[in-house]
């Protein structure tokens, strides 16, 4: 049976923004002009997924895409398995559709979707931005489309919708590997190894303390 895929109409380039307090990590940042974008949710309960590859360890704040609709938009961040979205949330965000501008206003911007409880994110370990709709059919939102091949080379994008059976189809089954996004992390320093030395000491002679005083006191 063929898989289906529900489209909106086209688009135009996209600019890049900064979140304050936190460093853009990864990035597609361009769409297809001739397709324009995917429907999110509506009768189908179309999701739309991005794998993403970090390089920085530390906290994912924001994810930026351009996105705009009606109803509530749901952001997960989920774990990856084989190349795949799997059902491991490691955060999630409700946006009110009316919070983003629609694309007669801004048809070039990204969308900031800020997380208020940030998960911790490690360079080389790949994560999935999930896009779904709340209530569907009523909540109906549209993500603009990737340029045809594969522009981003740390993960595909993937969708999961009605009369599909259940399971993530890759989207390049359709000429677009990837949708435009943008990720923002407020980096942490990862301790070096002389760092871990002395901490490792400090525990050690604080357990060593403890068990001497409790030794006096018996």
């Amino acid at each position: 049976m063929r898989n289906h895929i529900y489209f909106v109409g086209a688009g135009c380039w996209l600019c890049l923004h900064s979140v304050q307090g936190s460093v853009l990590d990864q990035s597609q940042p361009i769409f297809n002009n001739n397709v324009g974008g995917y429907f999110i949710g509506g009768s189908s309960r179309q999701k739309i997924a991005q794998v993403v590859t970090p390089g920085i360890f530390g906290w994912l704040t924001t994810v930026a895409a351009p996105v705009a609709g009606l109803g509530t938009l749901r952001l997960e961040i989920r774990g990856v398995s084989a190349g795949l979205p799997k059902d491991t949330q490691l955060a999630s965000q409700n946006i009110a559709g009316s919070s983003l501008p629609s694309f007669f206003s801004d048809p070039t911007g990204f969308r900031q979707l800020n997380l208020s409880v940030p998960p911790l994110v490690s360079a080389g370990e790949p994560f999935a931005i999930v896009l779904s709709a709340l209530n569907p059919p009523m909540g109906s939102l549209t993500v603009l489309s990737g340029p045809p091949g594969d522009p981003y080379a740390g993960g595909d994008a993937f969708y999961d919708s009605l009369p599909n059976p259940p399971g993530w189809i890759h989207m390049g089954d359709f000429g677009s590997f990837d949708i435009p996004f943008q990720t923002y992390v407020e980096p942490i320093p990862e301790p070096g190894v002389g760092a871990l030395v002395v901490w490792s000491f400090l525990v050690g002679a604080l357990v060593s303390a403890r068990t001497r005083g409790a030794s006096q006191r018996l």
